[in-house]
């Protein structure tokens, strides 16, 4: 299962702009909630009087996959970018899948965003389609292949 026996630990960050809060991110984590997928997300994990920065790192450190919600607005948004750039360091440093990248936007826009996102070109993105029984299935079926890795 997808589940950590930690709890300080979570099986996705959900990384996002705050535009594509509404329309993609909450809907991705109360999916992902309801099915039992624990999930790092901004609004349940930072409280008030929490270090942003802190939290985030944490979120990062102790969550197994990040899904990073590409959009245009992320590409404006400096700290989404850490968010990313940090998650992709550690990817490389780990040598194991840990990125998710899920697109956002018309497909002159996703064109432009991955000419933008050189690091990125090489995966295999998951397009946003409005279902997160999609997103739901590339998770489990790369924890599948994850634990058969395990057992060899």
């Amino acid at each position: 299962g997808l589940r950590h026996m930690s709890p300080e630990s979570w099986d996705v960050f959900i990384c996002h702009a705050s535009e594509d809060k509404a329309n993609v991110a909450e809907r991705l984590y109360q999916h992902l909630d309801l099915v039992g997928i624990r999930c790092w997300y901004d609004r349940g994990e930072i409280l008030g009087g929490d270090s942003i920065v802190g939290k985030i790192n944490e979120g990062l450190k102790c969550s197994r996959f990040v899904i990073v919600i590409v959009s245009p607005a992320v590409l404006r948004k400096t700290w989404a970018r850490k968010e990313m750039n940090a998650a992709l360091s550690q990817e490389i440093d780990s040598g194991t899948t840990r990125v998710l990248p899920l697109m956002v936007g018309s497909d002159e826009e996703i064109q432009q965003m991955t000419n933008e996102l050189a690091l990125q070109r090489d995966k295999r993105y998951i397009r946003w389609s409005g279902s997160p029984q999609e997103i739901e299935g590339e998770l489990r079926s790369l924890i599948r292949r994850e634990n058969v890795r395990g057992k060899a």
